[in-house]
């Protein structure tokens, strides 16, 4: 899904807009596919990538660049198109990066440097970057349009982006998508006639997407229920988590999705009610899992160790073990004091319910602890 979002923005561009205000949201996303070594993320990676590729239309960056070459890139690959409501002619600049790894196209050296590049460009409606050694030029960027479809581990996470490299900024701006789900084994994998109509169905309608331009308008559900939702969502935002900074941009990464959702349905550049409704549904996915895509990034010890706690709950059927057992488990990794902390935090963070259950056939009570099931648009506390 978030790779067909993420192919969906880098085929729509900069030509598609929704206005706030003063502000104007374009649909570029920064995807991360976060999980261990081996889970096809860059099988999932490489088909947005070919994808991309065969229409032959969209610039890409390299593997590994630093903040200059992609600056000298983009400012290379200007485009333009009529805006339909005023006539007038508009430019941009827009890049694809579809990389296997995050830590490594950002640098592990300057890793700071070309975060802040990410951060700034994501947004802006011009960018001017100045030369400082050699002959010093002035290059410019207008409109750009930087998408991100890449991978990590949370060891690469937590070894290289820790809190003083990987701002609030940037963590607003991104979408990291945690996954430790086992695929079904296939042997010998076939790409059925099926397969292939689907995707020449999906490559002729990305490109006659490529001419979609203007502003998208509301219909009157869509702005009664994203009213409704902003205003019941927004104060109830938690502070000084990792992930503060995302939920105070979700109304942004909302709009940028649910424009994505309508135009993979239709060109009649309308977000309705079911257009916001799934956006918030594929938030709802990546919010689920901040507590593991964060976890050992801060600098409490105990981060780690509650990623195991969490993982250890997913492992039982229903997300849920006798309480004497998982504290057994948890033994061995940290010690009583340590637990209990533990414990009281996830509480707290309404990650979790502890209760006596009376056994039915015994008449015995057992007291059961079990993984929370976050209710829709409810902020995540956990992390």
């Amino acid at each position: 899904m978030w790779c067909s979002l993420s192919a969906l923005s880098a085929i729509v561009s900069r030509r598609v807009w929704i206005k706030q205000g003063r502000y104007v949201v374009y649909p570029n996303l920064y995807v991360v596919l976060v999980g261990e070594s081996g889970g096809r993320k860059t099988s999932a990676t490489n088909v947005c990538r070919g994808l991309l590729r065969d229409l032959k239309t969209i610039p890409f960056s390299g593997e590994c660049q630093t903040k200059e070459s992609l600056v000298v890139d983009m400012s290379e690959n200007m485009r333009g198109f009529i805006e339909p409501a005023t006539k007038l002619p508009r430019t941009y600049c827009p890049l694809a990066v579809c990389v296997q790894e995050l830590t490594q196209f950002i640098g592990f050296a300057n890793a700071a440097h070309m975060l802040d590049f990410l951060t700034a460009i994501w947004e802006e409606e011009s960018y001017v970057y100045k030369t400082k050694n050699g002959e010093k030029k002035v290059i410019t960027i207008d409109g750009p349009y930087l998408t991100i479809l890449s991978g990590t581990t949370n060891k690469m996470i937590t070894k290289y982006l820790f809190d003083d490299v990987i701002s609030g900024g940037f963590t607003r701006r991104i979408i990291f998508v945690y996954s430790d789900a086992i695929n079904k084994a296939i042997a010998f994998p076939i790409i059925t006639p099926e397969m292939e109509a689907s995707m020449h169905a999906v490559k002729t309608y990305a490109l006659k997407l490529m001419t979609a331009c203007g502003e998208m308008a509301w219909s009157l559900d869509a702005i009664k229920f994203y009213t409704e939702w902003y205003e019941d969502f927004k104060p109830r935002i938690p502070a000084g988590r990792p992930s503060t900074p995302f939920l105070n941009s979700k109304h942004i990464q909302l709009l940028k999705i649910a424009t994505l959702i309508s135009l993979s349905e239709s060109m009649e550049m309308i977000l309705t009610k079911s257009h916001i409704e799934d956006g918030l549904a594929c938030l709802q996915v990546v919010e689920q899992h901040f507590h593991l895509v964060y976890a050992g990034m801060g600098r409490n010890d105990l981060d780690k160790v509650l990623q195991i706690a969490v993982k250890l709950l997913q492992s039982y059927p229903l997300n849920e073990m006798l309480y004497v057992d998982w504290i057994t488990h948890m033994y061995a990794q940290a010690n009583r004091s340590e637990i209990a902390e533990l414990l009281n935090h996830m509480a707290e963070t309404q990650m979790i319910n502890v209760a006596n259950r009376t056994d039915k056939k015994t008449g015995a009570v057992k007291k059961w602890i079990q993984l929370r099931k976050k209710e829709p648009n409810e902020p995540n506390f956990s992390a």
